[in-house]
């Protein structure tokens, strides 16, 4: 790669870590460079619905897949925090 491609590399990676901030989409939600590219023509709702057509989606494939399957025991289970260990209040 060419010192000129390296930046423009560069470069782009950092426009759409920005762009991904200012969208308030986390590195972890899938999305494709046009999304982020076009973002000043699609308004809040628009991003607030695609992204919650996306999170039923996903939510719809966890739940298509058998019972013994660990993600989708993870969607109905709620385990129980442990107490803090601490020192006692009254010493």
């Amino acid at each position: 790669m060419s010192n000129q491609q390296d930046n423009t590399s560069k470069l782009q990676s950092f426009s759409n870590r920005c762009m991904r901030q200012i969208i308030s989409i986390h590195h972890n939600v899938r999305n494709s460079s046009a999304i982020l590219t076009c973002g000043k023509k699609r308004s809040n709702n628009q991003w607030r619905l695609e992204m919650r057509k996306r999170t039923w989606r996903r939510i719809g494939q966890t739940l298509r897949k058998p019972r013994q399957c660990m993600t989708r025991h993870s969607l109905i289970r709620n385990p129980q925090g442990r107490k803090a260990r601490r020192r006692p209040r009254m010493t």
